[in-house]
């Protein structure tokens, strides 16, 4: 019986080392350029696929002041094999005081977080994921198209728990990557539209999505 409950706490443990392999998608897509208006108000919401693990999700955000935002969201990430969790975020920017330039510039930082849980023969997996992007915004307004390109880091934390049949076993482990990308923000009127978006953070992955201004 030891023996089952120990091939099922295996099984569990491959399908959430998946999810940690491809843990890159575990962050809302940026779908924003870097000026930002005081006052603003904009939610927006998407898809972003991967090969293994896709992200649905939104996100509202706030102009504190003229370059300033804070935004939070919210989503499901769906591994494939395994059930959905909810994903939350928080996170800000601040425009760079830079005008000499043909684009606008901003620092902007996320924090994430997900928690996923496999139970089976009476074993326990808890994986729990802290995710920090952080990095320079670049965005050029064309008129017809505003394009915006992210480059950065990425903080990943894994705290994993197995627990039952008298045991329990913890561990922690965290890995930093290059985040780079952008993506292009079509708009169809003054307060709709469209955005598509590739990331690169150990794999790449693709958002597409739309924003409303209030």
């Amino acid at each position: 019986m030891k023996q089952v409950r120990l091939i099922g706490s295996s099984v569990a443990i491959a399908l959430l080392v998946g999810v940690m392999q491809a843990g890159a998608v575990l962050t809302l897509p940026i779908a924003d350029d870097a000026d930002t208006a005081a006052g603003l108000m904009r939610i927006g919401g998407g898809v972003t696929l991967e090969s293994d693990i896709n992200l649905y999700g939104g996100r509202f955000t706030y102009g504190v002041a003229d370059g300033i935002a804070l935004f939070g969201g919210a989503g499901l990430v769906d591994p494939d094999g395994m059930d959905s969790e909810p994903y939350l975020q928080l996170g800000g920017q601040f425009k760079l005081p830079v005008y000499d330039l043909p684009m606008d510039l901003a620092v902007r930082a996320g924090f994430g977080y997900v928690s996923f849980s496999e139970r089976d023969h009476g074993v326990k997996y808890d994986l729990d994921v802290w995710m920090i992007n952080a990095g320079l915004l670049a965005s050029w307004d064309l008129d017809v198209v505003t394009v915006y390109g992210f480059g950065g880091i990425s903080y990943q934390n894994f705290d994993e728990t197995v627990s039952g049949d008298g045991m329990r076993f913890s561990h922690d482990d965290s890995e930093t990557e290059l985040a780079i990308g952008g993506g292009v923000i079509f708009p169809l009127d003054d307060s709709i539209s469209f955005y598509g978006e590739l990331m690169h953070i150990d794999e790449l992955f693709i958002s597409l999505g739309g924003r409303f201004d209030f």
